[in-house]
């Protein structure tokens, strides 16, 4: 498939309606409170017949600063027979829409439209009998935009239609407070924060290492005071910001919170338990043919040997092989790509930490991992999902950042995904 198509179904999946909660022998049921797996479909005429009744349509006026208390609107649908559909902003470009706790299990359809115009889409959410807590979806919107929303249960009557409009914020949000970096493992760093939730798009992270530029890492949905920083190095130091922004700027960035990550995990096992000796196999003659990426290595001067060789049978399956106690050894094998990073400075009884890509490349849903020797072989220790490389067709999908620098969000759309930006360790 091409990037461009790709992307485009990045976007509508990013941005649609579904949420599923649902009754045994169905789907997996998502976690109270949270979103599930979505997905947009188009409702048949584009659109819902008739003109929507006047509903709750407050505005939220940022002039009197972050302590106004003026509601954040929000609407109650109440489908014949049903459980009732409540639909409230978070923020001024976020949407909530969620189905009351122990109604029955229950289907319930919601649809929408934005006033402005635009094909409806609908959502099927499956109550069921015994949650506690209300099966939830997050919507993406635009602020000031106006929404119209029905419900009906199991195909039945709809409910009455109800307008929600977004707040209009008319200045940028202020700067987060009590900013913290913890580290959470040897490559792992949670940043989190306080900050109002009125007029606020979402947050950007910010990080810099001690030797380098600080960089946009991540954005994080407005709701949210936290974001795990991942693919960090072990005994390096880092210094995190965080801003706020809307649809009318950033804020100023918070003061720094720094770390230096910890040089190994306390819970690494002590004991070693070297594979069998095993010879390493014979490197393959491209001009010959042969199939996939050729060896690659991977060592660091004064290491033992290390070479990251490709499958047998399978390109893109990575075979790490090292000499350890006077043989070659299978260290490890992974399915990766061959580009295969050497991280300076970190190594255990000679075998350096790496840095690897699966999955997509430098595309969006590229995993990012930390290989490290741990125990006589390499292990997985750090996973984390890269946004995307900054192509034109991305442009598109207002989630993915086209700058690095984070210099101007203010066209960015939550909810966001739990991926980073920051793909500095394989540039």
């Amino acid at each position: 498939m091409a990037l461009g198509s790709r992307s485009r179904r990045a976007a509508v999946l990013l941005s649609s309606l579904v949420v599923v909660a649902c009754t045994r022998g169905g789907a997996k049921e998502a976690a109270p409170g949270r979103s599930a797996s979505l997905e947009v479909v188009v409702a048949d005429g584009g659109g819902l017949a008739g003109e929507a009744d006047a509903g709750a349509s407050a505005t939220y006026d940022d002039d009197a600063g972050a302590d106004d208390t003026t509601p954040l609107p929000a609407i109650t649908l109440t489908p014949p027979k049903g459980p009732a559909v409540v639909v409230r902003a978070l923020g001024s470009a976020l949407l909530e829409v969620s189905v009351e706790a122990g109604s029955g299990s229950k289907t319930v359809e919601v649809e929408r439209h934005a006033r402005s115009g635009g094909v409806a889409q609908k959502e099927i959410v499956e109550a069921k009998r015994a949650a506690k807590a209300a099966a939830t979806s997050l919507h993406a919107a635009n602020p000031g935009e106006e929404y119209v929303y029905r419900a009906r249960v199991g195909g039945g009557a709809w409910s009455t239609e109800e307008t929600i409009r977004l707040p209009v914020s008319r200045r940028p949000p202020p700067p987060p407070t009590d900013v913290t970096a913890v580290a959470e493992t040897p490559y792992a760093v949670r940043v989190s924060w306080k900050a109002e939730t009125r007029p606020v798009t979402g947050f950007e992270v910010l990080v810099a290492k001690d030797d380098g530029a600080e960089i946009s890492a991540g954005l994080v949905t407005p709701t949210e005071r936290g974001f795990v920083l991942h693919l960090r190095v072990p005994g390096r130091g880092y210094t995190h910001r965080v801003r706020a922004f809307n649809d009318r700027g950033a804020s100023a960035a918070s003061p720094p919170a720094r770390v230096t990550m910890p040089l190994r995990d306390p819970g690494a096992p002590a004991k070693v338990t070297l594979p069998p000796c095993k010879p390493l196999p014979k490197e393959r003659d491209e001009s010959k043919g042969a199939f996939g990426m050729p060896r690659v290595d991977v060592g660091i001067p004064g290491g033992p040997p290390l070479y990251n060789d490709p499958g047998p049978r399978d390109g893109a399956e990575r075979h790490f092989f090292g000499k350890v106690d006077g043989c070659f050894r299978e260290l490890g094998v992974f399915q990766l790509q061959a580009d295969v990073r050497t991280v300076d400075g970190v190594d255990d009884d000679g075998f350096p930490l790496l840095h690897a890509i699966a999955g997509a490349g430098s595309f969006v849903g590229a995993q990012l991992f930390t290989l490290r020797y741990v125990g006589g072989r390499y292990k997985k220790v750090d996973e984390a999902s890269f946004c995307g490389e900054h192509y034109p067709d991305l442009v598109t999908d207002p989630r993915v950042p086209q700058d690095p620098a984070g210099s101007d969000v203010t066209s960015f759309r939550p909810p966001f995904g739990t991926c980073q930006i920051d793909f500095s360790a394989f540039q």
